[in-house]
């Protein structure tokens, strides 16, 4: 089969050829196996998002007509020279177009154009035709893994119906309606999905980060574009908001396909995650698609354990590697069974690979900065004592903040300009305790300069108690009161006054907003400068909570004051 290679700017005069794209959509429509992520309204959004990060790279066959019986979409990625399939790490599947009849001799003459070139193609589209991979010279070269997808068919309402009545999830729907009237939107005009996409990317990094240090759309300056443009795409993306009232709840955006959606992005508000909303987006989602002929929900395979709850069915898709020659898939398979051995020799030491790679990035930027932290930690093992001074401040007495304190409250996207390699504050673990603490209702205080984050604390309401592990030890604060605590201010920012402005601000919304009248903090008594800062804006010491070690041996007491407040001892 002759098969052409358009490279570059040759590639780039086919894909504005309105001939082309037509010829494109016409066999992507005679194409069994093909999906949304192989239409050309989504190559084209793809290639015209991400021109300033690859160059495109066409294989193509034609039939006597002159019109496309096969096309292979790729890209070159200018900085690495990295060949990908189009739409790359934005495509859920990706795979080629062809005829029926001619769909394996396409796919080998368009690798054997490639001339030894290595491409990971990820899943392909279910039901691609893969029974060429055991032939050679593909069968030298190729890896291909099948694996599960899970799927939510659609063809018995009843059976979301009856989950949706269920006593658990009727709770949480009424606990929602609390807030506002709950309701599932499917949001189809582009001045409203701007804002959406927003707040919905600035969610899912939150969530994303936390889990796998990724934060997508943060990091990946085209990513927003390519959605717009997607959503731009006459019945391409599915975009869907559960609101509370003027909440978002969750919110979803996935690529259909025909009778098919699949998951992509969602996330849901972490402010209101103890009423599970992204459960109930898929369960309401599920029920308006069905509703609306839509025969399945693509769960997609890989990932998350919540993905099986969710499924009522299975098919499979597979996995596909294409490696330049022999040599390099030997070595491939060698180092992926190396990697599988020593993730399960670190499980069975409860040992996580993350901390594992931390300590290796750690070594990398700060070589002297791991031994001096084993160093200090085996010094306090042997002997060290801590203070911890616990104060209060009168909100009422509070002084009102400046006009320039310029503090956002509980604005993710903020809260996302974390460095990603700072040592003293890695980016996965302060996402993932940032998350955490949004769920349990605390608040976020952050200001961002130049992009990046300058400043942040947190103010939790009414907390009842907390165990403070600088001391180790658990206090009760009075019922109106508001604790102040996670400070944090890298190094470039110190000497700003955010600190102040930061406490300025908390004490007076602890009034305004949350009704406290008292606000508490706790300071190590060798933080002088934090000590400074706090006592200037008005609070007072009303106890020290101290912890001594000794050979690994903890003794730990109270001191408090005539004033104090709270309970020590009592979590």
């Amino acid at each position: 089969m002759n098969v052409e290679l358009a490279c570059h700017d040759d590639a780039a005069a086919r894909l504005r050829a309105p001939s082309f794209r037509e010829s494109w959509a016409a066999l992507h429509a005679r194409c069994p196996w093909a999906t949304g992520f192989q239409s050309p309204g989504f190559g084209l959004a793809w290639y015209d998002s991400y021109a300033e990060a690859f160059t495109p790279m066409l294989l193509a066959s034609r039939s006597a007509d002159g019109s496309l019986a096969g096309l292979l979409a790729l890209a070159e990625e200018k900085a690495t020279g990295r060949l990908v399939v189009a739409g790359d790490r934005q495509a859920e599947y990706r795979g080629w177009l062809a005829e029926p009849d001619d769909a394996d001799a396409f796919i080998q003459a368009a690798l054997a154009a490639l001339a030894g070139r290595s491409l990971f193609f990820g899943y392909l589209p279910p039901g691609t035709p893969t029974g060429w991979v055991t032939e050679e010279p593909a069968r030298s070269v190729c890896e291909l893994e099948a694996h599960p997808r899970p799927l939510m068919r659609l063809n018995d309402p009843d059976a979301i119906a009856r989950s949706l009545r269920k006593k658990s999830n009727r709770s949480r729907l009424n606990r929602l309606a609390r807030i506002g009237e709950v309701r599932l939107e499917q949001i189809t005009d582009p001045a409203a999905f701007a804002p959406l996409l927003d707040e919905l990317a600035a969610l899912y990094d939150l969530r994303q980060g936390a889990a796998y240090n990724k934060v997508a759309f943060r990091d990946d300056p085209h990513k927003r574009a390519f959605h717009l443009r997607l959503h731009a795409e006459p019945g391409l993306l599915h975009a869907t908001v559960l609101w509370a009232g003027d909440q978002l709840a969750a919110a979803h955006v996935g690529v259909r396909s025909g009778p098919e959606v699949h998951l992509g992005i969602i996330a849901h508000s972490p402010r209101l995650a103890m009423h599970s909303p992204g459960k109930l987006l898929l369960l309401l989602l599920a029920e308006r698609l069905g509703s609306e002929g839509v025969e399945t929900l693509d769960i997609t395979p890989g990932g998350a354990e919540y993905k099986e709850r969710f499924a009522n069915g299975h098919d499979q898709v597979h996995l596909l590697t294409v490696h330049g020659t022999p040599r390099q898939r030997t070595l491939h398979r060698v180092t992926r069974g190396l990697e599988r051995t020593t993730r399960r020799a670190l499980a069975l030491c409860h040992i996580r690979p993350r901390w594992i790679r931390r300590a290796g990035r750690l070594l990398r930027r700060h070589p002297v900065r791991l031994p001096w932290l084993l160093a200090k930690r085996a010094a306090a093992w042997a002997w060290s004592q801590r203070e911890l001074r616990v104060y209060s401040c009168d909100v009422a007495q509070a002084t009102e903040p400046t006009a320039e304190a310029g503090m956002t409250r509980d604005l993710v996207a903020d809260i996302l300009c974390c460095a990603p390699d700072d040592p003293d504050l890695p980016r996965q673990a302060f996402l993932a305790q940032a998350l955490a603490r949004l769920e349990q209702g605390h608040h976020a205080y952050a200001r961002v300069e130049d992009g990046r984050l300058a400043h942040v604390g947190w103010l939790a309401e009414r907390q009842a108690s907390a165990f403070l592990s600088e001391v180790h030890q658990p206090v009760r604060f009075p019922p109106d009161s508001v604790t102040l605590y996670g400070f944090y201010t890298p190094a470039w920012a110190r000497g700003r006054g955010h600190y102040t402005a930061a406490l300025r601000q908390m004490l007076h919304e602890a009034a305004t907003c949350f009704g406290a009248a008292r606000a508490y903090i706790a300071v190590l008594s060798d933080n002088a400068p934090s000590r400074h800062v706090v006592e200037k804006v008005g609070f007072a010491h009303e106890c020290s909570l101290f912890e001594r070690v000794v050979c690994g041996r903890a003794r730990r007491w109270c001191e408090k004051t005539p004033a104090c407040r709270i309970e020590v001892g009592e979590g």
